[in-house]
């Protein structure tokens, strides 16, 4: 067995975030449940029934964050005996979650408060985006141990559209923070945040499919 921690940790890397993307689709129902119901288009007893549903969608979404999270660090460890960017990877994802929970507190509110929630939110999502970098790197250089060119190739394409995604979700970040503070057209302001949303998404989604493939070919070598 040439990799047998990184072949587990990878593993457990890829369920956590099977498990995270879960948590992500009922906490953002749990949103969009939420929206409807204090729009007051509906009828009482229904917007009684959506804050019900909402609230349990929300301790749903909550539990699986936490056993997504922990998953996500055994894995990282697991895998960090193998490769060394695994190591770094944890550090950075401490450190974003410390500063995501900081967001998360003033993230409602305006000025000063508002802008230090944007500037909390932009460093999280710096560490992020080096946790993806550490892991996707180090994933990388599996590859290349495990004489798989194309897999290099893949990650190395992964790597440059990772970067060039942050680095505009983080311009669009601003700019949304900025039309908020200076009353611009809420739908301009929806816009930005719905693309935001996406570039997350396709961010997200371009991670799983790398991380699946690398986990199928620690398998094999082992």
């Amino acid at each position: 067995m040439r990799f047998p921690y990184a072949a587990k940790g990878v593993s457990k890397i890829f369920t956590a975030e099977i498990i995270l993307l879960f948590s992500g689709i009922f906490g953002t129902i749990a949103m969009v449940l939420s929206m409807m119901a204090n729009t007051g288009v509906l009828v009482k007893s229904t917007s009684d029934v959506f804050y019900v549903i909402t609230g349990a969608l929300l301790i749903v979404t909550a539990v699986l964050f936490v056993i997504g999270g922990i998953i996500n660090i055994i894995g990282y460890f697991q895998a960090a005996k193998d490769e060394e960017g695994f190591r770094k990877a944890i550090l950075c994802e401490i450190f974003s979650l410390f500063f995501a929970f900081g967001y998360q507190i003033f993230v409602n509110q305006t000025g000063f408060l508002g802008w230090l929630a944007t500037f909390l939110n932009f460093i999280s999502l710096v560490l992020g985006m080096f946790v993806a970098f550490y892991m996707i790197g180090g994933l990388t250089n599996l590859s290349a141990k495990c004489n798989r060119p194309d897999m290099v190739a893949n990650g190395a394409f992964i790597l440059k559209l990772l970067v060039t995604l942050y680095i505009i979700s983080f311009i669009v970040t601003f700019i949304v923070r900025y039309f908020k503070e200076n009353a611009f057209n809420q739908t301009i302001v929806s816009l930005l945040t719905i693309l935001a949303a996406v570039l997350s998404v396709i961010l997200y989604f371009c991670e799983l499919v790398y991380i699946a493939k690398s986990s199928r070919m620690l398998k094999e070598e082992n």
